[in-house]
């Protein structure tokens, strides 16, 4: 118990000491956090859709698993563990992964592309003094997400299959690497950095990208070219400004999490005298970070489609919402 509070404390410590020298910076995130929940407290029914996305994607996943695992359970049984794989089973096994990749790459395109439509409308066709209601917002969502799994559903499949290759050549590079430790090939390891680069580079650009297309209607070629254009005529970063808020956001869930799980842990362990306190302790600590972290993502999205339709906004020398300037030009410098 000593051991663990001296745990808790030094993480403390240390966080807050890193709190206390990025507080600028985490005044400026706040501020773009608060915009963002501005858009989403007018339109609730985005909470609805990623709940619905999320739902689909455990029921998916559950299903995915179940076929996965009878990959294996129609081996035979008498055979060592020891015996390796039969080609096709390996082709097959790699096809599943491939599958997987893709298809939540797809669910999440989804989701970020109805928010990107829905933070469009939101950012350009209202004025400062105006608000949305209840009934309006969750009509900017269903159009949305009707554009998204209609006329967009193209860019959708084909960003997400950009992203689900490289994704699947990661895993072939890391398994072929781990099977290989005892070698510790330098090639495979060059190659395994290069591909964590090419796959984070990917991933950014790719979800900017559909942001695009989800405000301007665009082909995913012609948005990844007119945002990648946009980006180097106003000499904006996009990264510096999600990079600010998903680091808050992360430390906020860690911090709600962390405060929970040593909540439940401590009571059980001297409260009830339970010999599985560790357990609780952990389920305490899990739950509220997913939770947490479910609705960061939303913010996360709603704070990229924000920073694109500012860009868009400086890039024809307009200014469409007045809250977004001041934050990006004043706080930001940009």
């Amino acid at each position: 118990m000593i051991g663990v509070s001296f745990v808790f404390l030094i993480a403390s410590f240390v966080s807050g000491s890193f709190l206390y020298k990025e507080r600028k910076n985490i005044d400026k995130a706040i501020n773009i956090i608060h915009l963002a929940c501005q858009i989403i407290w007018e339109t609730p029914s985005i909470f609805s859709l990623s709940l619905g996305i999320l739902g689909f994607y455990s029921l998916f996943s559950f299903a995915w698993a179940f076929a996965f695992s009878h990959l294996f359970l129609s081996r035979d049984p008498s055979a060592p563990p020891s015996e390796s794989l039969t080609f096709s089973t390996e082709v097959t096994i790699l096809y599943f992964v491939f599958i997987h990749f893709w298809t939540t790459a797809i669910l999440s395109s989804i989701v970020k592309m109805t928010i990107a439509g829905v933070v469009g409308q939101w950012y350009f066709g209202r004025h400062s003094d105006d608000t949305f209601d209840d009934d309006h917002g969750n009509s900017l969502v269903a159009k949305s997400l009707k554009n998204v799994v209609g006329p967009a559903f193209g860019s959708v499949c084909f960003a997400s299959l950009v992203v689900a290759t490289v994704e699947i050549i990661q895993f072939v590079v890391r398994t072929v690497r781990k099977n290989s430790r005892g070698r510790n090939s330098p090639i495979i390891n060059f190659v395994d950095s290069c591909m964590d680069c090419t796959g984070r580079a990917v991933s950014q650009i790719s979800s900017y990208t559909l942001i695009y297309c989800g405000l301007t209607g665009a082909g995913v070629c012609e948005g990844a070219f007119e945002c990648t254009r946009l980006f180097r005529r106003n000499l904006v970063i996009g990264m510096a400004t999600a990079g600010i808020t998903r680091t808050l956001l992360f430390f906020g869930a860690s911090a709600v999490a962390g405060g929970v799980g040593s909540g439940t842990f401590f009571y059980s362990a001297r409260g009830t005298g339970s010999p599985y306190a560790w357990v609780v302790g952990s389920i305490g600590a899990f739950v509220p970070f997913y939770i947490i972290r479910f609705m960061s993502q939303i913010i996360q999205n709603t704070v990229d489609a924000t920073f694109i339709c500012y860009m868009l906004d400086v890039d024809s020398n307009a200014n469409n919402c007045q809250e977004a300037h001041e934050i990006f030009e004043n706080d930001l410098g940009i």
